[in-house]
């Protein structure tokens, strides 16, 4: 009997079908031929009805292409179903395995059952890379929500060339290995049964399916466990959400390039990191040096960040990825967090994703030790020094004032007083036509009013909060210390000139005295001689 079955036989149908009008088989066997060899009929009277599967054949389009399988009528939340997902969006489908012949032949089916049933007992499996793109399409049609991940983390984990089965290939640490388990494989023969079989029993029909659904909530597991194992599980038990990094990078390259403020609505600072960046950027040179570096370490980066956000954060309407919602569950508690204590949050160190955009992403944040806290220090500390220092030198007055009062005293010195440093004079004459027109503007008034909220906080013992430090006028603050600090140091060269030309002013008048006293002298002796 066995011999039979195995050699004439399909072991995969233990079934009882019909071979014509009057004829029924068992294992793809006429019941004549069980009776030809004198061997008992194991098989049931009558056949059982068959139904078309309705599986659609594999087209000719692109390989890449995802047609929609068979719905999954068994299981639980995490199988993919053939109604419309929690969120709206398409359910992800999963595509037919590798195009085929025109004619598939029940051998063909037979094949692979061999194929499965030597990996199962030897660990060897033909035609590995067939057998792992299907492993890949049936993990794809896995919903990324299902198992805690965002779509954009789930494609970037579960590429083509990580996910293996068992014994397929050299051991690589960041491959997603499927074990050689009995769930495995009689899933993967009734997806390629459900795919190849043209006509099925009802009970087969539901047999290969459930196999199917066991399979697809087995794989739930596994990918879970994976995810976790790259990306991290914390202290709490949470899993890092790459999405909450990269939300926070942009949003401090936001801040830090003054296209919003930290206190602004969260509306508007989702919009500022979804949104790409345009305008010109706040002048780096005037500020500090940790506050370059940041801006200099995302300027690479920020595009392909915020596309991966994009991509995590979407929840496509129809067809388009690019119409839809936004779930932003996830990012809107952290972003709010992240805006009162300026910390990243933090992932499990010694852990890595082999992912580059997300070991980048960890490089960025590592580069301020996870923190703004230090960079908004230095700031505050260059920001309040200047502010002092221009306050010192404008003695009261307001920097238009000022500036006018050094203009006044430099052009009546070179006047009349040709010779005095004639190049620094020159030099301070073209700083005044660079920064005349910013004096013309509001910036003087914007720089004082900063200058004074500085000063009110400092008497307060309060420090710039983040939002001061990104509004303030740091350009022009620096621009106007600068020239007030050169147009000083010009008139403290300037006077020495005016004090030499008063001197010897004042020595040519004595020695006209000497002369007048000396001529007198003589007048005298003259009259004395002709007296005598």
């Amino acid at each position: 009997m066995t011999r039979l079955i195995a050699y004439w036989g399909d072991r995969g149908r233990p079934v009882t079908t019909a071979l014509g009008d009057s004829e029924i088989a068992f294992a793809g066997i006429s019941r004549k031929i069980y009776e030809t060899f004198q061997l008992p009929w194991i098989g049931e009277q009558a056949a059982e009805s068959q139904l078309k599967n309705e599986t659609p054949p594999p087209t000719d389009a692109d390989p890449d292409d995802t047609p929609t399988i068979m719905p999954l009528d068994a299981g639980d939340d995490i199988v993919k179903r053939d109604g419309p997902s929690r969120s709206g969006a398409k359910p992800r489908s999963t595509p037919a395995p590798p195009a085929r012949g025109p004619a598939v032949k029940k051998t063909d089916l037979q094949r692979l059952r061999d194929q499965l049933q030597l990996w199962k007992e030897k660990g060897d499996l033909p035609d590995l890379s067939t057998w792992n793109r299907v492993l890949h399409h049936l993990v794809h049609a896995t919903e990324p929500s299902a198992v805690s991940l965002d779509r954009h983390s789930f494609d970037k984990l579960f590429t083509e060339e990580r996910v293996k089965l068992e014994g397929t290939g050299s051991i690589r640490r960041q491959s997603f290995w499927v074990p050689r388990a009995d769930w495995v494989i009689r899933g993967l023969d009734a997806y390629q049964t459900l795919q190849l079989e043209k006509q099925l029993t009802v009970s087969e029909t539901e047999s290969y399916r459930r196999s199917l659904a066991t399979m697809q909530r087995q794989l739930a597991y596994e990918i879970r466990a994976y995810a976790s194992q790259r990306l991290g599980v914390g202290a709490e038990g949470e899993r890092w959400e790459p999405a909450v990094t990269c939300a926070q990078i942009l949003l401090a390259r936001a801040w830090l390039r003054g296209m919003i403020t930290p206190d602004a609505p969260l509306s508007r600072q989702l919009q500022a990191i979804l949104s790409d960046e345009d305008g010109p950027d706040s002048d780096p040179l005037s500020r500090t040096t940790n506050w370059q570096a940041f801006l200099n370490k995302t300027k690479n980066h920020h595009g392909a960040l915020r596309s991966a956000l994009r991509d995590m954060l979407s929840l496509p309407q129809g067809e388009s990825h690019n119409f839809g919602l936004a779930d932003l569950s996830k990012i809107a508690s952290r972003i709010i967090l992240f805006r009162t204590t300026l910390r990243f949050t933090p992932w499990p160190k010694d852990t890595d994703s082999g992912i580059d955009l997300f070991e980048t992403m960890k490089d960025i944040v590592d580069s301020v030790d996870g923190t703004l806290r230090p960079l908004l220090r230095f700031e505050q500390e260059r920001l309040n020094n200047q502010a002092e220092s221009l306050a010192g030198l404008l003695r009261g007055y307001g920097i238009k004032a000022h500036i006018a009062r050094l203009e006044t005293v430099i052009d009546t010195v070179a006047t009349h007083v040709p010779g005095a440093s004639p190049d620094l004079v020159k030099k301070w004459k073209a700083q005044y036509d660079r920064i005349r027109s910013r004096l013309d503007t509001d910036a003087p008034k914007a720089v004082q009013a900063f200058m004074v909220e500085a000063a009110d906080l400092k008497a307060e013992n309060k420090v710039l909060s983040l939002r001061n430090a990104v509004t303030a006028p740091s350009r022009d603050l620096a621009q106007f210390r600068e020239f007030a600090l050169d147009g000083e140091n010009l008139a403290v060269a300037l006077l020495d000139y005016v004090k030499d030309n008063f001197d010897l002013m004042a020595d040519t008048g004595r020695l006209e005295k000497i002369r007048d006293f000396g001529r007198s002298l003589a007048n005298i002796g003259r009259q004395e001689e002709e007296a005598r």
